[in-house]
């Protein structure tokens, strides 16, 4: 009995789920303005000056390797103190 019914509410949540991602969809897709126009930008040439390569490709690249850095500090400092915790117990 109690199979039958997980497999009933499984079978609603993902009813549920369909309807609801489709529903988002078509709510995004009917915000897409039609009347407006669109300027015709060209792409961004990244090798075209040293601003553009700083600013597309060196930035971001150091913000990643801080991040990554900043994460292994902190999963360090929190081994530290469970090892701290564990021989105190």
């Amino acid at each position: 009995m109690q199979n039958m019914k997980n497999k009933v509410l499984s079978g609603i949540i993902k009813l549920w789920m369909f309807i609801m991602v489709n529903i988002i969809s078509f709510l995004t897709i009917a915000q897409t303005p039609t009347h407006i126009p669109r300027e015709r930008t060209t792409p961004v040439d990244f090798f075209e000056s040293i601003e553009n390569i700083i600013f597309f490709i060196v930035i971001p690249v150091i913000i990643v390797i801080l991040y990554l850095l900043w994460r292994r500090e902190r999963r360090k400092q929190k081994k530290k103190v469970e090892q701290r915790n564990k021989d105190q117990q």
